[in-house]
């Protein structure tokens, strides 16, 4: 299996759909809050959607955001991008299901049902109809927003 800095890229794999209750709360399966681990951190990212992060995935993003200058530009656009809206220290209940924060579900446009899709080293979690919208317009879904996010981190990495 492929692995960066010890972490297994294929570990998080596997699409599940989810209903999102009142609370906002959405039902994880246990193969996947398995591989999330007890405690993951959630954040939007550069589709419009939201990741959830393993710990060992967390940090290993973490450092590489650690070894640019902390006055770097690039760095603090990239930063409050990535960290500005996330929230730490999640997990699901006794139940499986885990409650997104209302902010986020905001900034992902999440209603009533969400898509769960491995990408290796996270989740993504769509609302389901913003992700048969990408899924229809893969290059141009969101692609403002997606650009200047990869040209913030390529800058940001260029100059570490």
């Amino acid at each position: 299996m492929e692995s960066r800095n010890g972490i297994d890229l294929m570990k998080l794999i596997g699409e599940e759909e989810s209903a999102v209750d009142e609370k906002g709360r959405v039902a994880i399966s246990k193969k996947q809050r398995d591989r999330l681990g007890p405690n993951f951190v959630m954040t939007t990212s550069e589709y419009g959607c939201l990741a959830a992060y393993p710990e060992e995935s967390w940090q290993a993003k973490v450092q590489e955001l650690s070894e640019v200058p902390v006055g770097d530009p690039y760095r603090v656009d990239y930063a409050m991008l990535f960290l500005g809206p996330a929230e730490d220290m999640m997990n699901c209940d006794k139940q499986g299901r885990v409650v997104i924060p209302k902010h986020l579900r905001t900034m992902a446009n999440i209603k009533s049902r969400v898509v769960v899709i491995g990408v290796g080293d996270r989740y993504l979690i769509w609302d389901k109809e913003e992700y048969e919208t990408y899924k229809s317009d893969r290059e141009g879904y969101n692609r403002e927003t997606r650009d200047q996010v990869l040209a913030c981190y390529n800058a940001m990495r260029r100059k570490s």
